[in-house]
């Protein structure tokens, strides 16, 4: 919505003068520029995203994601959050690393959970934090020239 108003108010819009005046008052413009501002702000705030690793009561590995690492190790704990570690209480983080995205979170998570036992040990006595960027999307696409 806000993208389409922006596009009517636009000085390039092929609708005439007297139709884009009267589409939006004043008032209304001010308000698509604070809306605009918020959404600003709303990106910049968005949560962080965190793959993490616990250590059971039975020396087994958990691996998960969440936005905050301090209320899902509660959860954990108190067995509100996963049926897996609801019966091997108490849980430790061991390992816990940054993600940019959500996306990006859940795809680390998989190929985590995929890793064996020792390479997940390994993983753990590196005990780096860890921040995973987000994949840069290529725009440009080449032609193969044939």
């Amino acid at each position: 919505m806000l993208e389409m108003m922006k596009n009517i108010t636009a000085s390039g819009c092929k609708c005439p003068d007297k139709l884009r005046n009267s589409l939006l008052l004043p008032v209304q413009l001010d308000t698509i520029s604070r809306m605009a501002g918020s959404e600003r702000a709303a990106k910049k705030n968005k949560p962080k995203w965190f793959l993490y690793i616990l250590k059971c009561k039975d020396n087994t590995f958990y691996t998960g994601i969440t936005t905050d690492l301090e209320r899902r190790l509660t959860q954990h704990n108190d067995g509100s959050a996963s049926r897996y570690t609801r019966s091997r209480k108490p849980v430790k983080i061991v390992y816990s690393e940054t993600c940019d995205d959500h996306s990006t979170a859940l795809k680390r998570e998989w190929a985590v959970k995929k890793l064996s036992r020792e390479k997940k040990e390994v993983l753990v006595k590196r005990r780096k934090r860890k921040t995973v960027a987000a994949p840069k999307k290529n725009k440009s696409k080449t032609l193969d020239s044939r």
